[in-house]
């Protein structure tokens, strides 16, 4: 996660625009299976990399692309039933935890429910890329000249 409380060191004139650079691309996701109601998130970074290392010992095997499944539903799930500390941290190490989610989901669930969430992160993942098309045209669309106008 980015410490927002270095926002302040940012001049006021910028510190909006640099705001919103460090949440393009988060997105959420909520939805109810199987009576039960999930949240996911987009993955930032350092998470995508931390779900790779979690899959590293699946490599060249046949559980790579379960493995590889798995590891982003781990890493983008929010909440489970409304609760957040479903899997809470026993220490300060960002790996571990990541490897106690990793451990979570699969030892508790079926491949059925780890694929449904992985087909969910994965559109939301769409989402995220057509997001971030979508403010890039925005943006350069904005950098054009514009004619100039009777009241210029």
């Amino acid at each position: 996660m980015t410490d927002t409380s270095s926002l302040a060191t940012f001049p006021p004139e910028v510190r909006q625009a640099v705001d919103g650079l460090m949440y393009l691309g988060y997105l959420t996701d909520s939805f109810s299976f199987a009576g039960h109601r999930f949240v996911l998130r987009t993955l930032y970074g350092n998470e995508e990399l931390m779900a790779d290392r979690l899959t590293k010992e699946y490599v060249e095997t046949t559980g790579q692309a379960r493995a590889y499944a798995w590891s982003r539903v781990a890493l983008s799930l929010v909440s489970i039933d409304g609760q957040a500390d479903f899997c809470p941290p026993i220490g300060p190490d960002e790996y571990e935890h990541a490897l106690g989610k990793f451990q979570y989901v699969t030892s508790k669930w079926f491949w059925p429910l780890g694929e449904y969430l992985f087909n969910r992160f994965a559109e939301l993942q769409q989402r995220q890329v057509e997001a971030i098309r979508a403010v890039q045209d925005l943006s350069i669309r904005g950098l054009r000249n514009s004619p100039p106008s009777p009241d210029s």
